[in-house]
């Protein structure tokens, strides 16, 4: 979603670098028991197979497909920018 919005990427070494960290969350290992703990606490998830599909749909588009509302993140917090070059 946020390329399609125009977030601009640093591209390193030609190569793009994606990391999520995982230590207290999903792993290979761990997911049969992280889905009962989500479900357990009512948390919603994304399947693999609506993410697909919504991955399909922006790119056929080429436009951002909303799903959360106006206040997710951190829309109220003032944020401090720091420029890296």
């Amino acid at each position: 979603m946020a390329h399609h919005v125009g977030a601009k990427e640093k591209v390193l070494h030609g190569k793009r670098i994606y990391h999520i960290e995982h230590d207290s969350g999903w792993t290979p290992e761990t997911e049969s028991v992280l889905n009962v703990k989500m479900r357990a606490a009512q948390i919603p998830m994304l399947s693999f197979e609506t993410y697909r599909s919504m991955a399909s749909a922006i790119n056929r588009s080429n436009r951002l497909i909303r799903i959360n509302g106006e206040q997710w993140g951190l829309t109220k917090e003032p944020l401090k920018i720091l420029e890296i070059r």
